[in-house]
């Protein structure tokens, strides 16, 4: 069964050239060539689906990722950095200007198989070519 109270927290940050983060909140800017990361956090071992919806209403899976080698469930009690890395080697990275982009964040104590099998229907983030990093949506989408 399920646990009768669960917590999830979760940050999005943007990594810094220095290797310091800062903690986005909502509605706040970002603009082409930042590095994005989603620290989360969960008190019970959760199945987590991350992706990014942009306002035209295209939609991309940021976690799991195979590319990324992380998958569900996620350990309890343990910070996750999704889909990135601590240190920025491998990080979201916006590539388009304009509109409004939101990142959406299921999370279940248990597998949902609806839920996975929608978002295995959405296209994945894509690796970048140039640099070893994630990009949050492929080609251009001006």
């Amino acid at each position: 069964g399920w646990p009768a109270d669960y917590e999830l927290d979760a940050t999005l940050h943007r990594l810094n050239p220095d290797q310091t983060r800062t903690a986005l909140a909502a509605g706040d800017s970002v603009t082409v060539g930042d590095s994005l990361g989603l620290e989360l956090t969960a008190s019970t071992p959760l199945y987590v689906y991350v992706f990014n919806e942009d306002s035209r209403g295209n939609a991309w899976g940021l976690f799991p990722l195979d590319a990324v080698g992380q998958e569900n469930p996620l350990a309890a009690g343990v910070t996750h950095f999704l889909p990135a890395t601590a240190d920025a080697s491998l990080a979201l990275i916006v590539d388009s200007v304009g509109g409004s982009e939101r990142i959406h964040i299921v999370a279940s104590p248990a597998p949902v198989a609806d839920i996975a099998g929608r978002f295995a229907e959405l296209p994945p983030a894509q690796l970048a070519a140039r640099h070893p990093r994630l990009q949050m949506a492929p080609g251009d989408r001006s």
